[in-house]
């Protein structure tokens, strides 16, 4: 993984200087991050991400936001740029999704 990321540091960098697209790094990084692992691996991984980082991260005010459009019977929709990895079993896992 090291030799991965001095790999696409030039690239990095070019992202930095405005020249590569946040869709096109986010895709490069991703799929350099999980080269040689298979998906159950990144299933597991992105699982235990979920339960165990992501709840940190969430803002009590958003999950109660998302409860109040739930209690008012709108259809609450996750849009994101996140790995379904994780971004699915977070869903399923939250009370207010």
């Amino acid at each position: 993984k090291l030799t991965a990321g001095t790999l696409v540091s030039p690239l990095i960098a070019a992202y930095k200087c405005g020249v590569m697209s946040d869709p096109a790094i986010r895709k490069l990084l991703t799929r350099v991050s999980f080269v040689g692992d298979d998906s159950s691996r990144v299933q597991a991984r992105g699982e235990a991400f979920a339960r165990d980082v992501i709840p940190g991260l969430i803002r009590p005010v958003a999950l109660d936001r998302i409860a109040w459009h739930k209690d008012r019977g709108d259809r609450v929709v996750v849009v994101s740029a996140s790995l379904d990895a994780y971004l699915i079993p977070w869903s399923a896992r939250s009370p207010s999704i």
